[in-house]
């Protein structure tokens, strides 16, 4: 199978050397898939939640920020990204619009209506064009926009950005 034009430019900035097989403590089932970081790593680790119902993209993002020396939680659906957020807390949220079921979008508005979490920042990534839309930006409360795809370092860089800020 031919990797896609982002798979293909995130592998790009791959350090060679960096293992991409999927940690030991993968948990599959209806949440989605999660991945804890690795051990060694500190629990004080910032955590982004990366929502996704394209698995390529979702692995990519996520070694990609594990590099970067973040935590990773992962999810498939939006559903399944509100469950992760209802057991347990993290940093950031980067987030697919165009789902099934609950979209981006929606999710981020739910998100951001609730006072446990309207203070995650929340990254829409998506290749839709509502993402462009800065009024529907505004409406939904997301913090920023990547337009899929995006090098690499850009989403460290926005990530980074949010997590030096101490939002």
């Amino acid at each position: 199978m031919q990797p896609s034009v982002f798979e293909s430019d995130m592998q790009r900035y791959a350090e060679p050397e960096m293992d991409t097989e999927p940690a030991a403590d993968v948990i599959a089932g209806k949440r989605g898939v999660t991945r804890q970081p690795q051990e060694g790593y500190e629990s004080s680790m910032q955590t982004i939640l990366i929502v996704d119902d394209e698995e390529g993209f979702l692995h990519i993002l996520e070694v990609v920020l594990q590099r970067a020396g973040y935590a990773t939680e992962t999810a498939l659906s939006a559903m399944a990204a509100l469950e992760v957020l209802d057991a347990q807390s993290v940093d950031l949220i980067i987030l697919d619009d165009m789902m099934p079921g609950l979209s981006g979008s929606e999710m981020c508005a739910k998100v951001k209506s609730d006072p446990l979490t309207q203070h995650i920042p929340v990254i829409m990534h998506s290749a839709g064009l509502k993402i462009h839309d800065k009024t529907h930006i505004e409406q939904i409360g997301a913090d920023a926009v990547l337009v899929k795809p995006c090098p690499p370092r850009d989403v460290v860089e926005m990530v980074t950005k949010f997590m030096n800020a101490g939002v």
